[in-house]
């Protein structure tokens, strides 16, 4: 699972998107999910909605 910030600053989002699309090009099952103008340093609703999502994913792939 990539979460990316389409306001981040410090990693620019092509990395995360380069990661994500070389994953799917090997097989290995994988997430991106791009935040709406979040950067490095999240709101709380924004980090809220990146730990309900890891949590998802972690119950998607891991079990209870």
């Amino acid at each position: 699972m990539i979460m990316h910030g389409n306001a981040e600053k410090v990693v620019p989002i092509v990395q995360g998107e380069i990661i994500f699309r070389k994953r799917q090009s090997s097989g290995v099952e994988s997430e991106y999910i791009e935040f709406e103008e979040t950067s490095h340093s999240p709101t709380i609703e924004q980090l809220q909605r990146g730990v309900s999502e890891a949590l998802k994913w972690f119950e998607k792939h891991l079990g209870s």
